[in-house]
């Protein structure tokens, strides 16, 4: 499956193959911005709709409607969630309950970006709305914060207006789960 997904990204976001390094997986794709979208939208096209449908309707995925492409619909098209129906979800998977095997969700809860904060561990997913067409507004970062055996399910939208807002996500994120103690 994985052969014929990009290696690198050009700077203006189109791939292109590059024998010499390693192709990506999944792993690499969820941290690394370059790969991110051209991973995701191949394994999309090769599950396909339907059987994406089924699977969204499944994991009871936010509004459920994976209409507008199968290789866009979480960019340009229909699907939607909001915050609360986030942090379900994020919920679900960090206890291992979704609807699919523990080896699944394993895998993903071992993929996730990992952030350092004292001695706190925050494992988050992070997006902007509109980065697709160069204009990111809306930054969105979900995921769970862990210190010994407390864990803090969140998600955080904040506007990106600017730049330096991108990069924020995560240290508002952190100030916040410290500043609340919910780790």
């Amino acid at each position: 499956m994985w052969s014929s997904i990009p290696t690198r990204m050009s700077s203006n976001g189109t791939a292109w193959s590059e024998a010499s390094r390693l192709e990506p997986r999944p792993h690499s794709a969820i941290g690394d911005r370059r790969f991110r979208r051209a991973v995701y939208q191949e394994i999309a096209r090769r599950i396909g709709a339907e059987r994406m449908q089924k699977y969204v309707d499944l994991l009871e995925y936010g509004n459920r409607d994976v209409g507008g492409g199968i290789d866009q619909f979480w960019l340009t098209g229909n699907l939607r969630i909001d915050p609360v129906q986030q942090v379900d979800f994020v919920d679900r998977l960090r206890r291992g309950v979704l609807p699919v095997s523990k080896r699944s969700q394993e895998l993903v809860r071992d993929i996730l970006p990992v952030t350092k904060s004292g001695d706190a561990v925050i494992r988050a997913k992070s997006g902007l709305l509109g980065a697709e067409v160069g204009k990111p507004s809306l930054g969105w970062l979900v995921g769970w914060a862990e210190k010994g055996s407390a864990q803090t399910v969140f998600a955080l939208n904040m506007d990106c207006r600017e730049p330096r807002h991108v990069a924020d996500r995560m240290k508002l994120a952190s100030a916040m789960s410290c500043r609340y103690r919910a780790i």
